[in-house]
């Protein structure tokens, strides 16, 4: 579970959802790179993701600045200017609000077995 404040300002109860692989990076060298998968990402802008076991340097959350197409997306991401482009196989993973509208919506969640009780959700 991750407690945040969202590119919204509003506060949100999230968890992490394994999606995909980045494959690659090149850096834009202007604060920004571009992020590269393995598999169409179905991310869209201010999406939160999180990258683990691809490079020490770009490991972490980050935020979607923008969608380049289905198999890549603009993070902002300051690497220094010898590093142009990075390849890999590290794990991504989205993250997917627990808040629900109405009771009745919390059967559709994507509970994790190992991180929340079942009958623990935010309305």
């Amino acid at each position: 579970m991750l407690i945040i404040n969202s590119v919204l300002n509003k506060w949100q109860v999230y968890t992490p959802i394994a999606t995909n692989q980045v494959v690659g990076l090149t850096n834009n060298l202007n604060g920004t790179c571009v992020i590269y998968f393995a598999t169409p990402h179905n991310l869209v802008t201010n999406d939160l993701v999180a990258i683990i076991n691809f490079n020490d340097a770009v490991n972490g959350y980050r935020i979607v600045q923008s969608v380049v197409d289905n198999y890549k997306v603009v993070v902002s991401l300051a690497l220094t200017n010898t590093v142009l482009r990075l390849t890999g196989n590290g794990i991504v993973m989205r993250f997917e609000s627990q808040r629900v509208e109405q009771p009745s919506d919390i059967i559709n969640l994507p509970l994790l077995n190992t991180e929340f009780v079942k009958n623990k959700v935010w309305v």
